[in-house]
């Protein structure tokens, strides 16, 4: 068996950028979600949600990142967004973006 080095891993791991931490931690979260819960029942679907996940959660770190929020708040981010899923994160956004508009219409 090959020797294994864990500073290798944690050397690649530290040389990613954030938003790709974010994004990377955010859809395996999503796939331990879904697997666990059984919601999605065909592997595509699984693999769907977590790429969504994925890019939701890449997209947050990125603006964090531009906002000069510290990495480690992305990284969490991005797993947090995993958590609690693609569909769930997406009806936030679509409450958020009718309350601006309800609010510029008035």
């Amino acid at each position: 068996m090959p020797d294994k080095d864990p500073i290798l891993l944690a050397g690649l791991w530290a040389i990613l950028p954030d938003p790709v931490r974010a994004a990377i931690v955010g859809a395996l979260v999503a796939l331990i979600r879904v697997m666990y819960d059984g919601s999605e029942p065909s592997v595509v679907r699984r693999l769907l949600e977590c790429a969504l996940c994925g890019a939701i959660a890449l997209c947050v770190a990125s603006g964090a990142q531009a906002l000069g929020i510290t990495g480690d708040i992305a990284t969490f981010a991005g797993g947090a967004i995993g958590l609690v899923g693609a569909d769930t994160v997406r009806a936030w956004a679509k409450r958020i973006a009718e309350r601006r508009v309800r609010d510029l219409e008035s």
